[in-house]
Formats: C-alpha cells, sequence, structure tokens
C-alpha cells in the first residue's frame, strides 16, 4: 500500500504539490515538514501557469528528486494525454507511491498499478456519486470542487458545507487542495469536518522559493498543532 496513503489514515497531511518539478523544491518541501510531495506530467498547470512535459521530458527532473527526498512521491499523470502503461509501470518500478488524476481524465489502465490510487473530483462531478469511486478501486479522494473562477478567493462556509458533504458520502481519505486561499486559521475547521490533510501549491505558496520555504514550515507547523491536540 501506499506509503502516504498510510499516513492519511493515521492524521491529518500535508501535501506539497511542487510548482516545478524541481529537486531543490521537493528538498524544501521535506525540510519544512511535508508528509508527501507530487510532480506533474503531460499537464499545464492552472494556478502556477507552468507547462510540464512528458515522461521523456521530465524524467531526469524527476530521478533527481528521488535522490534528494526520501518522503512518499506521487503523480499527476497527465490531463487529456496521460503517460501510457509501459510509463506508468516504469515510475512504480522508480518508487512513485500513488498516482492523482481528475476522474474523467483518468484512464481504467491506471487501476492495473500497485501504486496508491488517488482521483481529484472537480466542480462538475455530482457529489451524490461519491460513494462508488471506492468500489471501482479508488484510495482516497483530492476534493478539487472549487469553480476555476474562484481560484484564489477565501474559504468559507459554503465549501466546507460540501467538502463535509463530500466527507460523508465517500468512506474515503479526502485531500483539500488549495484552490481558494487557505489560511492557517481555516485548518482547525478542515480537520473538523473529517478531512485527511490539505495540499498546497501556487495559489498559497507562490513561486518564489523564500516565500514557499515559509509558506510550507507555517503550515506544518499548524498541523502538528492540531494533530498533537487528538494526540
Amino acid at each position: 500500500m501506499s506509503k502516504f496513503l498510510k499516513k492519511l489514515n493515521s492524521k491529518f497531511c500535508l501535501l506539497v504539490s511542487l510548482t516545478e518539478n524541481d529537486p531543490h523544491l521537493a528538498e524544501i518541501a521535506q525540510n519544512c515538514g511535508a508528509d508527501a510531495i507530487k510532480v506533474h506530467l503531460n499537464v499545464k498547470h492552472r494556478a502556477s501557469n507552468v507547462l510540464f512535459g512528458s515522461w521523456s521530458k521530465e524524467k531526469k527532473k524527476i530521478l533527481k528528486i528521488f535522490k534528494a527526498v526520501n518522503i512518499p512521491i506521487g503523480i499527476v499523470p497527465g490531463a487529456e494525454v496521460t503517460a501510457n502503461f509501459k510509463e506508468m509501470l516504469e515510475m512504480e518500478e522508480l518508487g512513485i507511491d500513488f498516482w492523482d488524476i481528475f476522474i474523467h481524465h483518468l484512464p481504467t489502465y491506471l487501476f492495473k498499478l500497485k501504486m496508491g490510487k488517488m482521483t481529484a473530483l472537480d466542480n462538475q462531478y455530482p457529489l451524490n456519486f461519491a460513494h462508488y469511486l471506492k468500489d471501482i478501486g479508488i484510495n482516497a479522494i483530492e476534493g478539487s470542487i472549487i469553480p476555476p473562477e474562484e481560484y484564489g478567493k477565501k474559504l468559507n462556509a459554503r465549501d466546507l458545507i460540501f467538502y463535509y458533504h463530500l466527507i460523508k458520502n465517500l468512506n474515503l481519505p479526502l485531500i483539500i487542495p488549495t484552490q481558494r486561499k487557505i489560511e492557517l486559521e481555516d485548518l482547525f475547521y478542515l480537520k473538523k469536518i473529517g478531512a485527511s490533510g490539505i495540499g498546497i501549491g501556487a495559489v498559497v505558496t507562490g513561486k518564489e522559493k523564500n516565500k514557499i520555504k515559509k509558506v510550507i514550515s507555517d503550515f506544518s507547523r499548524k498541523i502538528k498543532e492540531l494533530n498533537a491536540l487528538n494526540s
């Protein structure tokens, strides 16, 4: 089983979505307290505006990331274009811990892999269908349900209700990505409704390395405080 998914079942976790497939950023994330990191292929990341290439183009960078850190590494294998099964097998042998991809881009061959299986639900996904996801083999969910035109705005109570509805219908760990500009005080409420962790990326970290370092450190410290309350 995925090392990161095991962590999700035992505590509220911090997942860092790297703004670039950069070993230095990966090292910063690990040193500042991330439980896992996520790298990307075949996508233009909306929040960071970075274009990630194919496995053949990004492989050398990702190999350097493996040498730089020892925390679990997940992969977003693409969107409309996705890494093929042979490439995914190579990543699995390398040690990629889990995949994470929007459900409407998820090719069925990914279910053949042994790595952890996470899928992202967008704002178009019917939330009342969420309870079927475990039945098809999904291990964890990324709740990417904020409409793109609302990215970067503050978290509100309506968001909490939508996330809570999702959690109550899942019976699976839910990661909340920072489509909203989530602040440290919001973490208490996300944990309270039953979220299993937060995935922070460009919306809150920015792309400048000193800011990324500070934000990850601040989130990690706050999460440790919240986890300690329940220990």
